[in-house]
């Protein structure tokens, strides 16, 4: 995606006046302003043909360090740089690569589409310099350093960007969810069907005393309770084999769902022996994990 960006910008460069075409990176602009001796009034001219150009600005987005940003959103209040997670990284090149699949392009081109992208990368890069300075004032780029949009905000504004193109689907929090709850349902219903009815009471009575009236009882529980609740834990090779369908299924915008997944199943602070003095010792384990999913429903149907 930056090597398209540099294309795109050396084929239509921002210019400055009687100088001409302006060079890409910070290094090779430092050099250009000391050979041709530009003041610093003149210098901060020459930056804002960088601000006005989308293309630039777009590159600038996905470049660190970038000296065209405003110091105040280089560091955080404790000191520290700001970086843009690799998970957002990883969205927008995803979202790149769907807009630039040329084997169902729809009604735009991918060029359009790709440029369309760009543009929206630039807006979000330089979203708080559209603020007004009044509440009367009309919104327009204030021509400073770049303010980008904060975190919360460029997901969002990302999505946004996606355009007329029929394979792209966009995997929400709701969807996920729902995916999770339909993948554990299936499991757990699965391994409840080869239990004891016994098995199934004790399960029944533990989800009433822990879920349904809060009792903190995870840390006294027994080791053939435990042994239990772990019975129900999703093993890693069933997990990945539903990664895999879902990555089949959604495509690349399920891969930004699969490190919380991944995290979310992990059970490695699990700190379960089977030593009898284990009473200030939790039990993690994926039914209490995802106690949100109603599996006393499963246990009570079954036994009915």
């Amino acid at each position: 995606m930056k090597q398209d960006l540099i294309h795109r910008y050396h084929q239509e460069p921002a210019k400055f006046g009687i100088f001409g075409k302006l060079p890409l990176t910070w290094q090779e602009l430092d050099e250009f302003k000391q050979e041709q001796e530009w003041s610093e009034r003149v210098f901060t001219n020459a930056l804002q043909e960088y601000y006005k150009h989308k293309i630039h600005t777009a590159w600038r987005f996905l470049t660190s360090p970038n000296n065209w940003m405003d110091p105040a959103y280089v560091i955080d209040a404790f000191g520290n740089n700001i970086t843009y997670p690799q998970e957002l990284l990883n969205l927008i090149a995803l979202l790149y690569l769907a807009l630039s699949d040329s084997e169902s392009p729809g009604e735009d081109s991918v060029d359009n589409r790709c440029g369309l992208y760009f543009i929206d990368l630039a807006y979000i890069h330089r979203a708080h310099n559209w603020d007004p300075k009044n509440v009367n004032d009309t919104p327009c780029d204030d021509l400073e350093r770049d303010k980008p949009s904060c975190l919360r905000g460029i997901k969002r504004r990302l999505l946004q960007g996606i355009r007329d193109h029929p394979k792209v689907i966009i995997v929400t929090q709701e969807q996920y969810n729902m995916e999770i709850q339909d993948f554990l349902v299936t499991y757990w219903n699965e391994c409840m069907l080869e239990m004891t009815t016994k098995q199934l009471q004790e399960l029944l009575c533990l989800y009433k005393q822990i879920v349904e009236l809060h009792n903190d009882i995870k840390g006294s529980l027994s080791i053939e309770n435990k042994i239990l609740l772990h019975s129900l834990d999703v093993p890693e090779d069933r997990l990945n084999d539903w990664i895999q369908t879902m990555k089949v299924k959604y495509g690349h915008s399920f891969s930004w769902w699969i490190k919380p997944t991944r995290e979310d199943f992990d059970l490695h602070n699990d700190n379960d022996n089977d030593d009898d003095n284990s009473d200030n010792e939790t039990c993690n384990c994926h039914l209490l994990t995802f106690q949100r999913i109603r599996w006393d429903e499963l246990i009570t149907a079954i036994i009915k």
